[in-house]
């Protein structure tokens, strides 16, 4: 879509044709030179301003591009600690693994297990002071 009106052949010979009309014909080779300009001036003016929309748009597009760079850096970044969390702990699984296969590891329970509060001794701090030899 274009700012500028569109002419067509016979629009432009009526111009032409009023043109000749109204201004004299010494005077029409200034006219149609200060029209030029004038035309050639609004053109580059459309032009200048869609070129900043144009640059408005890269910019909005490679601030997302940028953003988009970071989310993957991001993303790189933890795959490699996580790549390094995984090589730092296969080694201690696999011993793990190792030592729990060759039943180095058993299940110890406890010795003597308390079922009730009377199996509980308390002491007391007197009670240390006694069994200090003197």
């Amino acid at each position: 879509m274009s700012l500028l009106p569109q002419f067509g052949f016979v629009e432009m010979v009526v111009i032409a044709i009023v043109a000749l009309i109204v201004v004299k014909p010494k005077d029409l080779p200034g006219l149609m030179r200060s029209i030029g300009q004038t035309v050639a001036s609004a053109r580059r003016m459309a032009t200048e301003f869609t070129s900043a929309f144009d640059d408005m748009a890269r910019e909005a597009e490679m601030d997302e591009l940028r953003k988009e760079m970071d989310a993957l850096r991001f993303d790189k970044m933890a795959d490699e600690v996580k790549e390094e969390m995984d090589a730092a702990v296969e080694p201690i699984q696999s011993e793990l693994d190792k030592t729990v296969k060759s039943g180095q590891i058993l299940d110890e329970k406890p010795s003597a297990q308390l079922t009730s509060k009377s199996d509980v001794k308390t002491t007391t701090p007197d009670d240390d002071k006694t069994d200090l030899p003197s």
